[in-house]
């Protein structure tokens, strides 16, 4: 597998393509070592995906959530966002959903950046803006984010984006390569449907996939 990623960063021109494979190669190896089993009284994790075009050239992550939804139940609404305008709309519209049903407890952003910022065609955005547009507004939800961004807070803002949002969680990756987070971000949604606590949640991520999370550098703060 070492000189599989070494050819990866040789030859970038086939960089999309073999993304691709290797999603669909390792969700076989996430599925496979799925062992949990839905009750009726588990929560329906419904997911919120925010992908900023561009940000993962020659992948379709529509075509990764309808994986995830034949692979561990989720339910997702997709939306494409060629600007940063669109992106704010979506997210008002995700806010105005989920107060009239209450189903939407996680927000999935597929978007470019590093450390607290958001980018989206060229633009950044930074979690302090997330936050003071949506005061308030995201009472016990989850923020996720896809390792396209990597995702590094001082304890400071996380702790900022938390209070003034009322999130109850924000996690992502700390490194970018050598794989797509996609694998471990479907496992980290379907074992949010069995466990309440984030807590309990990221230990039960760790001890499924414990190499795939130190790898990507898995974090979450709450």
């Amino acid at each position: 597998m070492v000189a599989i990623f070494l050819f990866i960063f040789k030859n970038k021109s086939f960089i999309d393509i073999l993304h691709t494979y290797n999603y669909v190669f390792f969700s076989r190896i996430f599925v496979a070592n799925k062992t949990m089993v839905m009750n009726d009284g588990e929560q329906d994790m419904r997911i919120y995906c925010l992908e900023g075009m561009g940000a993962l050239p020659g992948v379709s992550v529509e075509t990764i959530l309808a994986q995830w939804a034949l692979d561990f139940g989720l339910t997702s609404i997709h939306g494409p966002c060629e600007s940063m305008e669109m992106m704010e709309s979506y997210w008002h519209h995700w806010v105005r959903e989920d107060r009239q049903s209450g189903r939407y407890p996680a927000l999935y952003f597929v978007v470019g950046g590093h450390g607290s910022v958001l980018e989206v065609d060229g633009y950044q955005y930074d979690l302090y803006e997330l936050a003071e547009a949506f005061e308030g507004k995201l009472t016990g939800k989850r923020l996720h984010f896809a390792n396209t961004k990597q995702l590094v807070l001082d304890e400071e803002t996380a702790q900022y984006v938390l209070d003034v949002t009322g999130a109850q969680s924000i996690s992502g990756y700390a490194h970018r390569v050598p794989l797509l987070s996609f694998d471990l971000d479907g496992l980290f949604f379907a074992l949010s449907q069995e466990y309440a606590s984030v807590v309990e949640l990221t230990e039960v991520l760790h001890e499924k996939q414990y190499a795939a999370c130190k790898l990507l550098g898995f974090t979450l703060y709450y």
